[in-house]
């Protein structure tokens, strides 16, 4: 846990206040006092302390929230070009330059065409400082810097509009405050009064300690980043609109890897920027808010249908009967397109974890929307992507507990290692795969197109597991992809896949177990995969002519009950149906349109017309290759997700046979098995992996067309 709590207290009032951070489970750990002091609707307690999933804290002095100030021994500056007045002690003014040197408080108004304020004082207390309304401007330096102080608070006076601004200039030796509102020191903001800042040189506000801010409102303008607070950005409120031409919020740190973390408790927050929205080199921690963050050009900025293609990897030798083909080579590398090599433009960014605890988030990126390069948990919040790459990505895990995520436009609409779904309402449409469990690898290692036998396979520990929510996926590409594993063990999923016959609704590597909940995935019938298992219902895949987009799908009991049904909004061929009310034993009508099948379940996954490739499609985007399970013929079983042979051809007598059996003879007789030139009978079918890889611009994992989908830096 990071607390941000002092040991020792020298402050007016010798309390401190921490602002309870709602949502994601808080439990109050101390409450001394119920005394609570209100600023703009914010409710600061006393000596309590609260931490949230991420172990962050958002902690303020009591002073800091105080925004009235005792007149009579508070110094007065009253700015002007002519030569400022200043009226208590602790303050000169020395031509265009007002220097504080001394803590206390300073309350200022006027106008400076070409000047600064400077705060440089080593007392061991707070500097205040009141904006009454001041017009600073500099085209030398920063209008407004700390130099050296403990702390300073500048309260934003009701109905006040503050403005600074600073012009593009030349660095020096001697002087670069990078920003047009400065601080070495740590930094508060509160008020209800507004603070414009308009930053012609770098950067807009930044502190090079803490910066956080309780209440205001903001409107900024910056040539670089709109705001950083380098250890800690913390915001309890505040109206924020910030055109950047970099990074819009950002917190850094130099040597102590705890720091650099951003907390937002609440605000609203309208951030165009040319680089990333909000950004953190540790922890983002959002606990609630408004958020209406654009990115580069946003997503339409990007053109999902002309990636370019890398190049197809190498086919395998031909394995004879009865022994594995031997793995082709691998694909060629596709241009990947990562933060060390081009701009960064993702929606939310963080090195380390992304905690998404509530609000209203609205992105629209040109990069990733949400971007990890480790770990993301969405607790709550209703979240709306518009995405050129990823919707949501993180390089390790991706957890979901709850929450509406919708994601109107992407290339893959969710993409981690390992993505746990607990509950959320989530729709996703994507150019490629909807939701993609893998680990990033830039190359696909193509297998050997063997006959009989078990083929090469690949080792991948990614997982997909769904255990409750509504979810809805639109995919050009597969539907759900994992390069691992598929568990689905509860909630309502709903896949309207691809209409190629490259990819599948329903794609994985290693196996497909379901346990409960409901699937329904639509899609082509040219590499359909059927799952490992089912338990507490079972399932049916089912293939039969091609339906227009909007014809209507059911599956009706011997009764005529209806037990799912649904009208996918694309073209299909086939279904993977799984349900609790599909029981073994039972005669189930499929009718696609016009067309109808009766299938009896007679296993936990039974399959009627499908007549394709089985197995896990691994990698690869659109078009794209990766391994081909097993050829299945009739109602012979698929290959397994490793390329594995399934259960083999339909014999003459109606039985299925992969490990290479011959038929029965015209007098009922076993045939033989044609021998091979070494004198061995052969066995098996045709189950090899076919490989290769069109990669894209998918950092080589990617299909043809493609964009970044595992860019991994920061």
């Amino acid at each position: 846990m990071i607390n941000y709590k002092k040991l020792t207290v020298a402050l007016i009032c010798g309390t401190i206040l921490t602002f309870p951070i709602a949502g994601c489970g808080l439990t109050a750990q101390t409450t001394e006092n119920t005394a609570a002091t209100t600023q703009q609707g914010i409710t600061l307690t006393s000596s309590q302390s609260v931490a949230d999933t991420s172990g962050l804290t958002l902690e303020f002095d009591e002073e800091d929230t105080v925004t009235s100030y005792d007149s009579t021994t508070a110094s007065y500056v009253t700015l002007s070009q002519n030569g400022s007045t200043v009226k208590g002690s602790g303050v000169t003014a020395d031509g265009s330059t007002v220097t504080i040197t001394q803590a206390g408080t300073y309350v200022l108004s006027g106008t400076l065409s070409d000047g600064s304020i400077v705060i440089n004082t080593e007392d061991k207390a707070t500097v205040r400082i009141i904006l009454n309304g001041v017009d600073i401007s500099s085209s030398t330096t920063a209008p407004f810097i700390v130099q050296s102080a403990k702390k300073v608070i500048v309260t934003l006076a009701d109905n006040t509009v503050n403005k600074f601004t600073d012009s593009a200039r030349s660095t020096t030796e001697s002087e670069d405050y990078s920003a047009a509102f400065y601080s070495k020191a740590d930094l508060v903001l509160n008020g209800s009064g507004t603070l414009n800042i308009n930053a012609g040189y770098r950067n807009g506000i930044k502190s090079t300690d803490d910066l956080k801010v309780v209440s205001g409102t903001y409107q900024i303008t910056a040539a670089e980043d709109g705001v950083i607070g380098k250890d800690l950005l913390g915001i309890a409120d505040g109206n924020f609109t910030i055109k950047s031409g970099t990074d819009g919020m950002k917190s850094t740190y130099d040597k102590d890897t705890t720091k650099g973390n951003i907390i937002i408790a609440g605000g609203t927050f309208k951030i165009e920027a040319a680089s990333d929205g909000i950004q953190a080199e540790n922890i983002l921690d959002i606990q609630n808010g408004t958020f209406d963050i654009t990115t580069g050009n946003g997503s339409a900025a990007v053109d999902m249908k002309s990636g370019d293609s890398g190049a197809m990897g190498g086919m395998g030798t031909m394995g004879v009967p009865g022994q594995n083909g031997s793995a082709g080579t691998s694909a060629s590398s596709a241009s990947t397109s990562s933060d060390t090599d081009s701009v960064s433009m993702k929606g939310l960014k963080a090195s380390n974890a992304i905690y998404i605890c509530g609000g209203t988030i609205t992105l629209d990126t040109e990069d990733d929307s949400i971007h990890s390069n480790d770990s993301i948990t969405i607790e709550s919040g209703n979240i709306s992507i518009r995405s050129g790459d990823d919707g949501v990505h993180a390089d390790s895990s991706l957890t979901v507990n709850g929450g509406a995520i919708t994601v109107g436009y992407c290339y893959e609409g969710l993409e981690a290692k390992d993505i746990v779904i607990n509950n959320s309402d989530i729709t996703i449409s994507a150019e490629d795969d909807g939701i993609n469990a893998s680990d990033g690898s830039s190359t696909t290692q193509t297998g050997g197109f063997g006959m009989g036998g078990q083929n090469q396979s690949s080792s991948n520990s990614s997982a997909l597991m769904i255990n409750g929510g509504n979810l809805y996926v639109e995919a050009d590409g597969d539907g759900l992809d994992s390069n691992g594993s598929i568990t689905v063990n509860g909630g309502t999923t709903i896949v309207c896949g691809p209409t190629s016959s490259g990819d599948t609704a329903v794609d994985f590597d290693g196996e497909c177990v379901l346990n409960g909940g409901t699937l329904m995935a639509f899609g082509s019938n040219g590499m359909v995969e059927t799952p490992t298992s089912a338990s507490n219902g079972s399932c049916i895949v089912a293939g039969f002519t091609s339906q227009q987009a909007n014809t209507a799908f059911s599956i009706t009991d011997s009764n005529g009950s209806t037990v799912l049904s649904y009208t996918p909004e694309k073209a299909y061929a086939a279904a993977v149906c799984y349900s609790s009310d599909l029981k073994s034993g039972q005669t189930y009508t499929v009718t696609a349109g016009s067309t109808s099948q009766s299938v009896t379940v007679n296993s936990s996954v039974t399959t009627s017309g499908i007549s394709s490739m089985g197995g896990g499609a691994q990698g690869g985007g659109k078009m794209g290759g990766g391994q081909m399970g097993g050829m299945q013929s009739g109602n012979g079983t698929g290959g397994d997700a490793n390329g594995n042979a399934g259960g083999g051809m339909s014999l003459p007598d109606g039985t299925t046979d992969g490990q290479g059996n011959a038929p029965q003879m015209p007098d009922g007789t076993q045939g033989e098995v044609p021998g091979m030139p070494d004198g061995t009978t052969g066995g098996g079918q045709m189950g090899g992996q076919m490989g290769g890889q069109m990669g894209g611009n998918a950092g080589g994992n990617g299909g043809m067309n493609a964009q970044n989908s595992s860019s991994n830096g920061i």
